[in-house]
């Protein structure tokens, strides 16, 4: 699927099933915005030189982002039920935002290269999980609750900073190189 533009979800779409893209390419901008979803989105082997947004939205599951090449990742305001943010085999290369989230499971990078500095922002879920991944710049977890950090097994090349969070559980570090 070559797409030009972008890809907005507007205010009452409904999807029924799985909205999954699958070995795409954009060049601009994907932008899901003020919506509720019940069920789960997937990014799949997709290319965007551009922005994926999701913004103002409620899920009932997760979003899975897998051997994809993304500039731009934006969450914010997003609230998922009872999902969680998988980003696998990925790179992100410009940007990455994520604040004011309420997420039922957690957040996951597991096999990536991140490229931008990351902050990761008052926010409440379940655990932030960072396995096998590359971290190019600094890494900031600042605000919020969570139940669990994970450090297994990555590379942080730059300062890894944790400030005013409520860590209910275990902040476990295995492997990791920092």
């Amino acid at each position: 699927v070559q797409i030009d533009d972008c890809i907005i979800f507007k205010n009452n779409t409904q999807v029924k099933e799985n909205c999954i893209f699958i070995n795409s390419k954009a060049s601009k901008k994907k932008i899901i915005d003020n919506k509720y979803i019940n069920t789960s989105i997937q990014f799949n082997d997709i290319h965007v030189n551009g922005q994926i947004g999701i913004q103002n939205c409620k899920f009932e599951r997760g979003i899975q982002i897998k051997k994809s090449a993304v500039h731009q990742l934006n969450f914010n305001h997003l609230r998922l039920s009872f999902g969680s943010i998988n980003i696998e085999g990925s790179t992100i290369n410009d940007q990455f935002v994520f604040e004011n989230n309420t997420i039922g499971q957690g957040l996951k990078f597991e096999e990536c290269v991140v490229k931008p500095r990351i902050r990761l922002d008052d926010s409440k879920l379940s655990s932030y999980s960072f396995i096998k991944t590359t971290f190019e710049q600094d890494l900031r977890i600042w605000a919020g609750e969570v139940r669990d950090i994970i450090f297994n097994y990555g590379e942080y090349k730059d300062d890894v900073t944790i400030e005013a969070v409520k860590c209910s559980n275990n902040i476990s570090v295995i492997g990791a190189h920092f």
